[in-house]
């Protein structure tokens, strides 16, 4: 979960802290509309779908097992979801609209199964709107013997308040939350920089995401030596909670937050908190 625990300049106290928190994300389950019939093996021009309308595709014909790839121009910067009901499992990956491979592959485990982890029932990544982007599903496989499986696709949106380098951190609020978007395709880092008054508080952060990204710690009173980070990881996907560190500091100072991509590809929204009363 945490990494890297090493001393502070300041003789601060540093723990790692999991703790259930409702920041930000809830992706609703279904919606009540007619799937689009398409067939396996095929490139079909998709909808993003919506939190409040997903778009839905049957996948049918004897080849289902076929990679069928979906051409999808999101709607919205922020998150595209990606599930299936009856899907016995399939692999899922993010393309760009040129082909070039944007995501790992992801496993694909149907929406109501009882048995899978929950990160394995959706898969999300992080898209930036009007730009076109093809997710394959491939290794495709059936439940109860059935010749088709349905797909659904969101695309939920964020307000990145982040900037893309230390000079560019964009100035947050304690015990506020924030988003740091990184979208699939980029090399980017998302960083925030925030005022914490002496003593004690806490930095939570909580992310869905396709690959591990890591969320930095430093500050402007002094380095944060061999500073630990917070560590956000596929699995952590749908699971409630939130990851943080306890500091307590000596003087006031300016907290900085670099949000970054630990593997690549990676993309994903990840949520910031900085909590002291």
């Amino acid at each position: 979960m945490i990494r890297r625990i090493h001393a502070i300049r300041f003789g601060a106290l540093i723990v790692g802290l999991t703790v259930i928190l409702a920041m930000c994300f809830t992706v609703p389950t279904f919606a009540d509309t007619t799937p689009t019939a398409v067939n396996a093996g095929t490139t079909v021009s998709a909808a993003a779908g919506s939190t409040s309308a997903p778009s839905q595709y049957t996948v049918q014909n004897s080849t289902y097992s076929a990679a069928t790839t979906f051409k999808i121009k999101a709607a919205h910067t922020g998150l595209l979801a990606v599930y299936s009901t009856d899907v016995g499992g399939a692999t899922v990956t993010l393309y760009s609209s040129s082909g070039k491979k944007i995501s790992r592959d992801l496993y694909l485990a149907p929406f109501t199964s009882t048995t899978a982890a929950e990160y394995q029932k959706k898969s999300y990544f992080c898209v930036k709107a009007g730009k076109t982007y093809n997710v394959k599903l491939s290794n495709v496989s059936c439940s109860g013997g059935a010749n088709s499986y349905t797909v659904s696709f969101i695309n939920k949106t964020f307000k990145n308040s982040s900037g893309s380098s230390k000079s560019k951190a964009k100035t947050i609020k304690r015990n506020k939350t924030y988003y740091a978007v990184l979208p699939a395709g980029s090399k980017s880092s998302g960083w925030m920089k925030v005022r914490v008054k002496k003593g004690t508080f806490k930095v939570y952060a909580q992310g869905l995401v396709d690959n591990y990204i890591y969320v930095h710690t430093s500050s402007s009173g002094g380095a944060i030596l061999g500073n630990m980070d917070i560590g956000l990881y596929p699995s952590y996907n749908d699971n409630g909670k939130s990851y943080g560190m306890k500091y307590k500091f000596n003087r006031s100072a300016t907290l900085y937050l670099k949000v970054y991509r630990q593997a690549k590809p990676a993309s994903g929204v990840v949520a910031i908190k900085v909590k002291q009363k």
